[in-house]
C-alpha cells in the first residue's frame, strides 16, 4: 500500500468530499505513479514523492492495510489489527481537532505563491494557525 507525501514528510490529504479529508492510500506503486504524475501537472514537479503507507499503531510498513474501526479511518499492520481485535489496542486514530468544514478560497497567482511558500508544503496547518493567531489576537484586545 502507498501514500503520497510532501518531500517533507508532510501528509497529503484529500480535499474532496468522497474522501472526507482523509489520506488517500493507493493499492500499488503504479496507481501512486499515475495520481502523482496529475498532481505534478498543476503543482511543481519534485514537490511530492511516493511512499509505503505506515501503520498508524507501531510504523510498521509490512502487510498494513486502511479501513474504518467506527467512525475512525486507520492503517494497521497485521499485528496491530489482531490487538484491535482482541481489545488491546486501546483508542485508535489521530486525536480530534475539532470539526472540519470545507472551504473554497479564490486568490491570485501571485497570493497562492506567497501562500504556499510561507505554508512550506501543508497549507492547511498554516491557515489553522493564521486563523488562531487572529483568534487570539482578537480574544485579548
Amino acid at each position: 500500500m502507498f501514500v503520497i507525501r510532501g518531500k517533507n514528510g508532510e501528509i497529503i490529504t484529500s480535499s474532496e468530499i468522497e474522501t472526507d479529508g482523509q489520506e488517500i492510500t493507493y493499492r500499488t506503486r503504479e496507481e501512486a505513479r499515475k495520481v502523482l504524475k496529475e498532481l505534478e501537472r498543476s503543482m511543481p514537479t519534485g514537490f511530492f514523492q511516493i511512499e509505503e503507507a505506515k501503520c498508524m499503531n507501531c510504523g510498521e510498513t509490512h502487510d498494513v492495510i486502511d479501513f474504518y474501526s467506527g467512525d475512525d479511518y486507520v492503517i494497521l499492520c497485521t499485528n496491530c489489527r489482531q490487538k484491535l481485535a482482541m481489545g488491546q489496542l486501546g483508542k485508535i486514530g489521530r486525536p480530534s481537532m475539532g470539526t472540519t468544514k470545507k472551504v473554497s478560497l479564490t486568490l491570485s497567482d501571485d497570493m497562492w505563491d506567497w501562500l504556499d511558500e510561507k505554508a512550506e508544503g501543508n497549507r492547511s496547518k498554516f491557515l489553522r494557525e493564521i486563523v488562531a493567531n487572529a483568534y487570539l489576537n482578537n480574544e485579548s484586545e
